[in-house]
Order: structure tokens, then C-alpha cells, then sequence
């Protein structure tokens, strides 16, 4: 017996609810009702059968609904506890079957457990002066963001305003072409979708940056200075390693536009690398950079520049290899 294939049970009225019925047709009392009822289905739908019958001249429709929802739940619960002890009867004749457990003997290992877990270990096991550093940084990181949202927030009230501007001119002046507020309107999508990866692309960089002084805490390195003693150890491991440090790389993302009346908008990205034919070599073994390589090979070797137009989406060829 399952749910799923509901039971067909009868319903009759009983004798003190159509004790005023006369009739000699005594089936119109009687209803089949299928027990569990079907999903979206409920006891009005089944009482109003009755009343298409006239059987509310003869019988309290208040008294019948009350009737038929005890009897409805004294079926369902019937019927599952015959299915209930049928199982019970069938597992204890053939026994019961435990589900085959696998152990997995490479358990994997949820990436935010670890980071809190180290985290809640560098607060109770780091001197004073470290954590003061990391929460020095972690309000610097909170503040270049809010500067990147204010500068958002400025530039989108300004289009705004403008579109606004525009809606006005065009409600009182019937010589505004429909093209320009379309322009408009173009350029405030392209500049919420141009934001929104700017700050993606910072929250990133500072959630990584954040997770290594971390990691450094937790492997006994310190971050005052810079330097830690993991990252040395990874820079060791590197073979282009160099003996002279580094200055630390660009990655900015800005918006221009170009054009006599500014109506293409462009996305900017300047980044620093330490090798441009590493910064332009393919990725995935593909092709798709070889116009790029060849425009370095025809500009000479003093090129320090490359200007990369892309769709929008600032990490296009970083993504695409291109």
C-alpha cells in the first residue's frame, strides 16, 4: 500500500445529518473520496458535489463539512498506519538492510572552515602588535572600497540626473529624438555593469590579500615589515625567483569615453607585469593571442604599453587568453 496510489473510500452522510432527506435514492448520500487527497484538492471541492445534488435543502452544509474533514482524517491516518505496519511486517520477515557506506579515505576539506579555524587560532596565539597590523589593513581595505562605491554612487547620480533631464525635455519638447535618451540610458547600464566589476574585481584582490596575512599569522610569520616567513618560503620554491624585490604591480580599472560627443564608453585596465610575452602567452596551449603577440613583435621591444579594448567586462582577454 502506498501514498502515492490513494485508496478509494466511500463517504456517506450519516443518518442525523439527512434525517430531513425523503428521498428513496439513498446513493445520493454516498461520495467516493480518494484518501490521501490529491495535492491542491481539499474538502469544499468534495462537499460541493453534495450541493450540486440540492442535498442542502436537507442537511446542514456547516455540520456535513465538519463531518467529512473527520472523516477524511480518520481515513488518512487508517491507511497510513496499515501501510506503516505493513513495512514493519515486511522488514522484519526479510530483515533489515543497512545501506552500503562508502568512507570516502579522502575527505575534503570545506575551504571557510579551514580560514575560520585559522583565523579563531591567530586571535588567541598572535602578539598584540600583528593583529593590531591586520585590523590596520582590514580598515584600509574597508576604505578603498568605500571610496571605490562613493566615486559609483557620484558618477551614477550625475547620469541620472541627466537621463532625468532628458525625460523632462522630451515630455515638453516633441523635436528630442528618441535616440538620445536611448544613448542615455545606455551609457547608465554600461556604467552599473562597468562598477560592478571594478568592485568585484577589488573584492577579490582584497579577500585574497586578507586570507594570505592570514595565512602568514598561522604559519608563525609576522606582517609587520611586509614579509612573512610563508611567503618567503613560497618565493623560494619559484624558479624566476630574483634577488631584488619587487615594486608593487598596477592593476586599476577605469571608464573612458571616446568619441566626438562621448558616446562610446570603454572600459581601461592597467596592469603591471614582470614579462609581457608571459602577460601574452596563450593560455590552454590556444592560439587566440597570436594577433596580439605579433602587434609586440612589429611596435620593437620598447613597448611599455598595450591598449586592450574590451566588451565591458575588464577581465575579457585575461579570461579569454586573448
Amino acid at each position: 500500500m502506498s501514498l502515492d496510489n490513494p485508496t478509494i473510500c466511500t463517504y456517506v452522510i450519516p443518518d442525523e445529518l439527512a434525517k430531513y432527506y425523503t428521498s428513496e435514492d439513498r446513493d445520493q448520500l454516498r461520495l467516493d473520496i480518494p484518501i490521501p487527497l490529491p495535492e491542491y484538492s481539499d474538502v469544499d471541492e468534495y462537499l460541493a458535489v453534495f450541493g450540486s445534488r440540492g442535498l442542502f435543502d436537507y442537511v446542514n452544509e456547516v455540520e456535513l463539512r465538519k463531518d467529512m474533514r473527520r472523516f477524511i482524517y480518520d481515513e488518512t491516518v487508517r491507511i497510513q498506519d496499515e501501510r506503516d505496519d505493513a513495512l514493519i511486517l515486511k522488514a522484519l520477515e526479510t530483515g533489515f538492510e543497512l545501506p552500503d557506506i562508502d568512507p570516502d579515505p579522502h575527505p575534503v576539506l570545506d575551504q571557510a572552515e579551514v580560514f575560520a579555524n585559522k583565523f579563531s587560532h591567530i586571535m588567541r596565539n598572535s602578539p598584540s602588535e600583528e593583529l593590531a597590523e591586520l585590523m590596520r589593513r582590514q580598515i584600509a581595505m574597508m576604505n578603498e572600497m568605500s571610496q571605490v562605491i562613493r566615486v559609483r554612487n557620484w558618477d551614477v547620480a550625475q547620469l541620472t540626473s541627466k537621463c532625468e533631464n532628458a525625460v523632462n525635455d522630451a515630455s515638453h519638447n516633441t523635436d528630442v529624438h528618441p535616440h538620445e535618451l536611448s544613448n542615455l540610458n545606455e551609457k547608465l547600464r554600461n556604467l552599473h555593469v562597468s562598477y560592478a566589476c571594478q568592485v568585484e574585481l577589488l573584492a577579490e584582490k582584497q579577500r585574497k590579500e586578507f586570507r594570505d596575512m592570514v595565512d602568514a599569522l598561522y604559519n608563525g610569520g609576522s606582517i609587520k615589515d611586509g614579509s612573512s616567513k610563508s611567503a618567503e618560503a613560497a618565493e623560494m620554491r619559484r624558479p624566476t625567483q630574483k634577488s631584488e624585490s619587487e615594486e608593487p604591480g598596477i592593476n586599476e580599472c577605469y571608464t573612458i569615453y571616446l568619441g566626438a560627443q562621448l558616446k562610446s564608453m570603454h572600459n581601461v585596465r592597467l596592469l603591471t607585469a614582470k614579462s609581457m610575452v608571459d602577460l601574452c602567452t596563450p593560455l590552454k596551449g590556444t592560439d587566440v593571442g597570436s594577433l596580439l603577440q605579433m602587434s609586440i613583435s612589429l611596435y620593437g621591444r620598447l613597448l611599455s604599453a598595450t591598449i586592450l579594448l574590451v566588451p565591458r567586462d575588464p577581465l575579457y582577454h585575461c579570461s579569454d587568453g586573448s
